[in-house]
């Protein structure tokens, strides 16, 4: 993606958190994501916009494109505790 598609992204993502970024953060953050297709990148701001309360940092972005890359990764917490009271029954306590 190019430097100004990300700028355009970022802001979109700063006028969500109603937050502020300098010229120069967001030419420090691009070079964590300059690697990345424009699209991809997008999908996961507008995923952590969904569901996160607080502005996110590089490290939780970069989480969020770890688990489109690799959907097998999230875990539903009551598909989860369904196979713990499975192995409890099964096994006992």
């Amino acid at each position: 993606m190019t430097p100004q598609e990300f700028t355009k992204s970022m802001a979109f993502m700063c006028n969500a958190y109603r937050q502020e970024m300098t010229d120069t953060q967001v030419s420090v953050w691009y070079n964590f994501f300059r690697d990345l297709p424009l699209e991809k990148f997008n999908l996961a701001i507008v995923r952590i916009i969904e569901k996160e309360k607080y502005f996110p940092t590089v490290a939780t972005i970069r989480q969020e494109l770890a688990m489109i890359d690799n959907p097998h990764l999230q875990l539903d917490a009551a598909e989860e505790w369904e196979k713990v009271l499975r192995y409890i029954s099964k096994y006992g306590s």
